[in-house]
């Protein structure tokens, strides 16, 4: 993994070695696919600076890629605890219910920063922790919004490492269905939260006939391709993890 500072948007000057392949781009968040790996590209601007500071980085065979993070790439957050911070995160899958709750320790330990998360996919959406786990992150002041074509769009220019002028614009149509779908099941996620919607009236925002068995299906089999690891044990193992975010 490689890093970069950038001003604005990237120039075509500037150096491509810490981007993203456009091939390993599309495999990973195209939101139709269930791929293994879950990436997490993320930009960070510190008070009223225009600068950004640019990275992503992978989940490893130990930590999932919201811990990876958290623990080895917000360490600069430490020593400018009086600096105000944004920090915009694309997951390709939403983050579970652990890591929900570490990113909410994380966010408690340091008030000077502010979190926006976009989400390609929802990871595992039938647990009711990971539902729960997006609640609680939105309770917590956390914006949380599933990826739409212009932040399709806006990656492919940012975090992508294509050199030629036709691939400036990412705009694959045929995402939407899919993003609709997602959309609709977050929204009936918060709903639940916001106890202005009965789960009846949800699910009557969900596909119908064939095309809710077909959601099924996609469910079914994303649970069972989608691989997140680095989960704990124990609730001993969880409390050790939130330590490391509040000391």
């Amino acid at each position: 993994m490689t890093s970069s500072t950038e001003t604005g948007h990237p120039s075509r000057s500037a150096s491509h070695r810490w981007k993203i392949q456009p091939k390993e781009f599309r495999a990973i968040f195209d939101p139709s696919a269930f791929p293994k790996l879950t990436y997490l590209l993320y930009e960070i601007k510190w008070g009223s600076s225009t600068k950004f500071w640019r990275k992503w980085c992978p989940n490893t065979p130990t930590q999932h890629a919201e811990i990876n993070c958290l623990e080895n790439d917000f360490k600069a957050i430490h020593h400018r605890p009086s600096v105000r911070c944004s920090i915009i995160w694309f997951l390709s899958w939403s983050p579970c219910g652990l890591c929900c709750r570490l990113i909410i320790h994380f966010l408690r330990a340091h008030p000077k920063v502010s979190l926006q998360i976009y989400i390609g996919r929802l990871f595992r959406l039938r647990d009711e922790r990971n539902r729960q786990g997006l609640r609680d992150l939105v309770s917590s002041g956390v914006n949380i919004y599933i990826m739409s074509l212009p932040a399709y769009d806006y990656c492919w220019r940012t975090f992508v490492d294509h050199r030629v002028r036709e691939d400036d614009i990412y705009w694959p149509c045929y995402f939407t269905p899919w993003m609709i779908f997602y959309m609709l099941e977050f929204q009936c996620i918060l709903q639940v939260m916001m106890a202005i919607w009965t789960p009846a009236r949800c699910r009557r925002l969900s596909p119908s006939g064939s095309a809710l068995r077909s959601s099924q299906k996609y469910s079914r089999a994303a649970k069972m391709r989608s691989v997140r690891l680095g989960y704990p044990k124990s609730k001993e193992q969880e409390v050790a993890l939130s330590r490391r975010f509040t000391t």
